[in-house]
């Protein structure tokens, strides 16, 4: 979306629900925690959206500094941030060092570190 905006749907066949994300900049930069003075920072740049792994149930977010969020049907606990629960809100996955790579499969989901770890 040229406003910077994050789209993601999924499958009612496969989730619990249709789910539908639309999260728009300004609900970016609120969920980031985005400050109001807008200042260029190297914490602004710590924020910032690195990358995105979409799976069959669920989205995974990782911002420049490492930390990971997920949203999605976490029917089965796949998203690493205990449950069942189906949540709309990225939530963060609590690892021990910064995410470099995501795998998302239908009942499962798989965090590389920056140190090697899965």
């Amino acid at each position: 979306a040229s406003s910077g905006g994050m789209f993601s749907t999924g499958n009612e066949k496969i989730v619990d629900h249709p789910m539908s994300l639309n999260l728009d900049q300004g609900a970016l930069t609120s969920f980031l925690g985005d400050d109001d003075d807008n200042s260029n920072t190297d914490d602004d740049d710590a924020t910032k959206l690195q990358q995105i792994f979409c799976g069959a149930t669920g989205t995974a977010m990782v911002l420049n500094d490492g930390r990971c969020y997920v949203f999605g049907s976490n029917k089965n606990g796949e998203l690493g941030i205990g449950g069942p629960k189906f949540t709309e809100t990225p939530v963060h996955v609590p690892l021990p060092d910064p995410v470099a790579k995501v795998s998302l499969g239908p009942n499962f989901s798989a965090f590389l570190t920056t140190t090697g770890d899965l």
